[in-house]
């Protein structure tokens, strides 16, 4: 059998079309999230005063600033695509990049798209009861909170799939409002 010759595989990079107004507008909806609408009722339920919400929304802030920087510090280190998986290759082996790349899928995407979700479903059920989940999809096998969250997270998903053109606009806009 003759050995066929294999050319080297090309270097490829990720275009970098991403300004700092896009990258910051991206940073604050990560960051921010859902958060911002079902976490001050639960923060004023708990903490009574409003001066302690004001405190935890800084001490927050200042927290994600910190990090922001040093991200941009790693990021200036290692200018290579990958974030966290490059830094912890890097600094402790390719097994701890591999592992906080399914850490960041379950616990940094999946999780807070989840909470989003239920977020969603319960504002959904408040402006239309019609659509709460007691109403719709009732089974044994799935409790109506589920069937619910479930819709909000199919529209969301639906949603998501409709404008997934021109992604870099919109996630622009979305955060500014000013479409």
């Amino acid at each position: 059998m003759a050995r066929t010759e294999v050319a080297p595989a090309s270097q490829t990079a990720l275009k970098r079309n991403a300004g700092l107004f896009l990258a910051t507008c991206l940073i604050i909806a990560n960051v921010i999230g859902s958060g911002i609408y079902t976490t001050p009722g639960f923060l004023a339920r708990d903490l009574g005063s409003p001066f302690a919400v004001l405190g935890i929304w800084i001490i927050g802030a200042v927290l994600a600033f910190a990090g922001a920087l040093s991200y941009s510090e790693l990021g200036a280190m290692f200018p290579e695509a990958g974030g966290e998986y490059v830094y912890l290759r890097e600094a402790f082996g390719s097994i701890f990049g591999f592992l906080t790349g399914w850490a960041s899928f379950i616990a940094g995407f999946s999780a807070p798209i989840g909470a989003a979700t239920i977020g969603f479903a319960a504002y959904l059920s408040h402006f239309f009861p019609s659509l709460g989940p007691e109403n719709i999809f009732p089974s044994a096998f799935c409790s109506s909170r589920l069937s619910a969250d479930g819709r909000a997270y199919c529209a969301l998903g639906s949603l998501t799939c409709a404008h997934h053109r021109n992604a870099s606009r919109r996630a622009t806009s979305s955060v500014t409002h000013c479409d």
